[in-house]
């Protein structure tokens, strides 16, 4: 079995042909000892036949004089030969006589007449002889097995031949083709050297072409080792752009978990580098924005318009001082499995939203006090009037008394310290969701939303009116006293609008200022004006 398995060719062809040999050889020999047989018993047929005429004669003469003894002669002459195995004597007038060496199957008999030995031709008995079985298999066994030997010579000096011949024109070059192929380093120029003995035949081309295909391969490899070069440089590019973009890139399947993301993304949502690891599978909504259920909205909307969405979201982690907001973009994806993918960008708009709110708040609120404007005070005056849950709603506008004389008299500066100081004390006396307006100059609006019993206005007012007379410290050695005159409307006593309110108010604070200032005034219901100085001099 181990010539079987053999690494070189040629043996492994001359075994298979030797096997195939040995079973052409055993077939061969079964039809030729068949033959061989037929062959043995003709021949013994013919041999019996002969020695029949040999004995003719005597056994003839046995008959006709009834002499046993000269047929006993016969019969053991006949069986001294190996093709005769059993003979018999039968004669007309009573003789029988019979010879066997061995009991055998073989049924078939050769008989022959025997005729009267002075020529009158009468037939006087038989003398039959049966061919011994152990002659034709001998015959037959012994020329089957001479043509087996000769055959197996014969095959046996052929293969030898055929092995010397395969291993010469076959085997060496291919093995010689083979060791210079493994020895063959990609890239290099080495070739296989053309075989000296097979220019012209297969192997000669085999070779031809071996060596076509490792110039293909050369300059594939060259290509590739080119376009290898031109992608890892294209990809160092794309990786320091991927990883110092301003914008944070993120990938996310289709429940919304985190499949990966840029460093960027991680400094702008406030994290290190090392927690890229920590935050993979984790809900992307939740993990970093405030309000969780706008992005998942954006999810929605991205699957099943299939459009690009964008919005401003506020982080996690924003606070008053700290206001954090990015902008998102984010759009549906399907990958090469055709699984559900959501890719999107974040950028940083902090500073961008602060800005907004900076200018925002400048435009809503007085640059020096830092009191709302009065367009935003009347919006919210109309929005609050137009709610089904107004109530009554005092309005309050307030005037200095004396401001311009000590504005005059003691610069701007001086000025600017007093209305400061009045806005701060005027928030000091108001509730929480009341708001307080410079109208202008040195006039102030307050409104008193859901002011019940009316008369809370008036305590305010009062209130008012004793912070805004009390001294203001403009340096070590100067103080400024003021005094205020308010003017009141309530709604919906006075107007049902802004614009009636307003003018109830402005009328009714100047009032207050025509009789003595420093007090505050409301409209009764005959349209006359009643004044209340509280901390006059009586």
């Amino acid at each position: 079995m181990k010539l079987f398995r053999t690494k070189n060719l040629h043996y492994k062809l001359v075994s298979y042909i030797f096997l195939a040999a040995l079973v052409f050889i055993g077939v061969v020999t079964f039809i030729s000892f068949r033959l061989e047989i037929n062959h043995a018993n003709q021949k013994a047929e013919i041999m019996i036949n002969q020695l029949m005429d040999t004995v003719e004669g005597t056994a003839a003469i046995a008959v006709y004089a009834n002499n046993s003894q000269i047929a006993k002669d016969v019969l053991d002459g006949l069986l001294r030969n190996d093709v005769v195995n059993k003979a018999v004597i039968i004669g007309d007038e009573g003789l029988l006589l019979e010879k066997i060496k061995s009991k055998q199957d073989n049924k078939k008999e050769i008989i022959r007449e025997l005729r009267s030995p002075f020529g009158d031709n009468k037939s006087i008995g038989q003398l039959s002889i049966t061919p011994d079985t152990n002659f034709s298999l001998s015959e037959a066994r012994y020329a089957a097995f001479s043509n087996a030997i000769n055959a197996f010579i014969l095959i046996g000096l052929t293969l030898l031949f055929m092995l010397l011949v395969i291993r010469s024109l076959f085997s060496k070059p291919l093995i010689q083709v083979s060791n210079t192929l493994r020895n063959i380093i990609a890239g290099e120029q080495e070739r296989i050297e053309p075989l000296e003995n097979n220019k012209n035949d297969e192997l000669g081309r085999l070779v031809v072409n071996i060596n076509k295909i490792l110039d293909l391969l050369n300059t594939k490899l060259s290509t590739q080792q080119i376009l290898r070069k031109r992608v890892e440089s294209v990809e160092k590019k794309l990786r320091n752009i991927f990883e110092s973009t301003s914008a944070g890139l993120f990938l996310l399947d289709k429940e919304g978990n985190i499949l990966t993301c840029t460093p960027t993304l991680l400094k702008i949502l406030g994290y290190e580098d090392n927690h890229l690891i920590a935050i993979n599978g984790q809900d992307f909504a939740t993990l970093f924005f405030k309000e969780p259920l706008q992005f998942q909205q954006m999810m929605q909307t991205a699957l099943e318009l299939e459009q690009l969405e964008a919005q401003d979201l506020m982080l996690h982690n924003n606070t008053e001082e700290n206001p954090l907001w990015v902008h998102c973009l984010l759009s549906k994806i399907i990958d090469s499995f055709g699984i559900i993918r959501f890719e999107g960008v974040i950028f940083d708009i902090s500073k961008r939203i602060a800005t907004e709110k900076a200018i925002q708040y400048e435009a809503n609120h007085d640059a020096l006090t830092g009191l709302l404007r009065r367009n935003v005070a009347e919006l919210q005056l109309r929005k609050h009037l137009a709610s089904a849950n107004n109530g009554s709603t005092v309005v309050l506008i307030l005037d200095l008394d004396g401001f311009k004389k000590a504005n005059d008299t003691y610069g701007h500066d001086a000025g600017d310290t007093v209305l400061i100081e009045t806005a701060r004390r005027l928030e000091s006396c108001v509730r929480h969701n009341d708001v307080v307006c410079r109208l202008g100059g040195d006039e102030f609006l307050i409104l008193l939303f859901d002011c019940t019993p009316i008369t809370t206005g008036f305590s305010i007012a009062e209130q008012i009116i004793a912070a805004i007379q009390m001294p203001v410290a403009i340096d070590a050695q100067v103080t400024i006293t003021v005094g205020v005159s308010i003017g009141i409307s309530v709604f919906p006593v006075h107007g049902s609008n802004v614009e009636e309110l307003l003018k109830s108010a402005d009328e009714a604070m100047y009032e207050v200022k025509r009789k003595g200032k420093n007090g505050y005034g409301i409209k009764n219901k005959n349209g006359t004006i009643a004044v209340n100085r509280p901390f006059a001099k009586k």
